[in-house]
């Protein structure tokens, strides 16, 4: 990756993979597909397949939570292609298989449902640990307050001890066994694709959305957007341009255009075609806006905070 971002105008890079991001996220076919085949043309379609990872679970999500385990099959199958033909990244817009799986994988997911639950439900528990946990307890302790509040149906408890027991106490084999087990009562195939996602990328959102979907009862299809993405694949896509809203706080224009968090969560971070309410919305917000004023308004800086905190002998925890 990182040779490959020498090679490249890495502002550019950022804006296209923002771009990709907001256009899917209101649905924008045309937009999204051509900004993943300027990607292509540059040389980093490795790059596109991992945006589309982090699309999957953090704006799609339940609302469809099959598009984790087709993004997975998309890149398998591009990837054995790409193992069979000897592609290189540079010369994969040469080759048109390859080329068309990316553009099916696009496509899917920005005509799929939409949802920004599982960022909200990811962020909120890692901030409720940093101000609230004072990891009195062992693993073994967190681990049956885990198992307990699944069993109650408490989602927030639940995924409050997940985070704890996999992040901060290292058992995620433990934990993942124990979720899949528990899946086979509720969501059993679509548990094992999120826990295999987890597994596989570290995204703390497929662990999230695991312990949803252990949690909540889903009362509608999914998987609609396969019958309908030849339909879009059949139409060439057009030259677009970058949108205004794609310049936000994730990219070196944003950032000089002073655009934060208010803006992210007025114009950049919302989507079109919700699927369902987000009931973690607000506290979402209200724990992102509090954590900004402590700078730590972003996961991987939260996680270090909260590590820092683990490692303290007791007399220097908070009371």
């Amino acid at each position: 990756m990182q040779r490959t971002l020498k090679m490249v105008d890495t502002n550019k890079l950022y804006e296209l993979i923002s771009a990709i991001q907001k256009a899917i996220r209101w649905c924008e076919v045309n937009d999204a597909r051509y900004f993943a085949r300027k990607l292509i043309n540059m040389g980093v379609p490795h790059t596109v397949w991992g945006q589309l990872r982090i699309i999957a679970a953090e704006d799609i999500g339940l609302a469809d939570p099959t598009m984790v385990g087709y993004i997975e099959d998309r890149f398998d199958e591009y990837n054995q292609l790409m193992k069979h033909y000897g592609t290189t990244n540079q010369n994969v817009k040469e080759a048109e298989k390859l080329c068309a799986i990316i553009d099916q994988a696009v496509t899917a997911e920005a005509i799929a449902y939409k949802s920004r639950l599982l960022p909200m439900m990811t962020f909120k528990t890692l901030f409720d640990i940093y101000q609230k946990e004072e990891f009195k307890k062992g693993r073994y302790d967190y681990f049956n307050l885990f198992t307990k509040a699944s069993e109650k149906k408490d989602e927030r408890s639940a995924l409050y001890y997940a985070v704890l027991v996999d992040k901060f106490f290292g058992d995620r084999k433990t934990l993942l066994k124990t979720i899949r087990d528990k899946g086979s009562i509720r969501n059993g195939d679509l548990i094992n694709s999120w826990s295999n996602a987890y597994e596989k990328h570290q995204n703390l959102l497929t662990l999230t959305g695991s312990v949803a979907l252990l949690i909540r009862d889903l009362d509608f299809t999914h998987g609609e957007y396969k019958e309908t993405i030849d339909n879009h694949l059949s139409i060439p896509s057009e030259k677009a341009t970058i949108p205004d809203r794609a310049f936000d706080m994730h990219t070196k224009a944003g950032k000089i255009k002073g655009r934060g968090l208010d803006y992210f969560f007025k114009v950049s971070g919302t989507v079109k075609n919700e699927r369902f309410p987000n009931d973690w919305e607000e506290i979402g917000k209200e724990a992102y806006f509090a954590a900004d004023r402590k700078g730590l308004a972003n996961e991987k800086e939260l996680i270090k905070a909260i590590e820092n905190k683990f490692d303290a002998p007791p007399e220097f925890l908070p009371i």
